[in-house]
């Protein structure tokens, strides 16, 4: 391999990706439990029913990553993401 070789285009998208995640994810995720007395105190919730939405989501998102993956091979994006968006508004 030629040292003077410029990094692959792709690899800067998946470096940015990541530090997309690890701000979108991370950092909220992470720093929830800052959260967990000042808002329940004030909404007048349990910390064990605030908490429990934050399970249920991340269930929900471990289940439903390998159905979508499914779903983004078959399927074009623009139509998963149009049912999905349009799935996720309905009332």
């Amino acid at each position: 391999m030629n040292s003077n070789q410029k990094l692959f285009y792709g690899w800067w998208i998946v470096i940015g990706s990541f530090f997309l995640n690890f701000a979108g994810i991370g950092i909220i995720m992470n720093s929830m439990g800052i959260f967990i007395k000042p808002v329940s105190e004030s909404m007048g919730f349990t910390r064990g029913g605030f908490t429990l939405y934050f399970t249920i989501a991340a269930l929900a998102m471990m289940v439903m990553a390998p159905v979508m993956g499914k779903l983004l091979e078959r399927y074009s994006i623009r139509l998963v993401m149009t049912v999905s968006t349009a799935m996720m508004g309905w009332p």
